[in-house]
C-alpha cells in the first residue's frame, strides 16, 4: 500500500487528540460486551496452574 492517505509531516496536536479522543470512545463502547463475555478458559472450574481457588 501506498499511503496515499496518510498526512505527511509530524503529528499535530489536533491530530492526537482526536486519536485519543477515538481511542477512550472505542474502549467506552466495547467495555461492557468485554464484561459480559467472559473467554472459555475462564469459565472451567480448573485453575490453569497454581493453587487451587478457594
Amino acid at each position: 500500500m501506498s499511503g496515499a492517505n496518510r498526512p505527511s509531516g509530524p503529528a499535530t496536536r489536533k491530530s492526537l487528540d482526536l486519536a485519543d479522543q477515538i481511542e477512550r470512545d472505542e474502549l467506552e463502547n466495547n467495555l461492557p460486551d468485554a464484561l459480559n463475555h467472559a473467554d472459555e478458559d475462564d469459565l472451567d472450574d480448573e485453575p490453569d496452574s497454581g493453587t487451587p481457588r478457594r
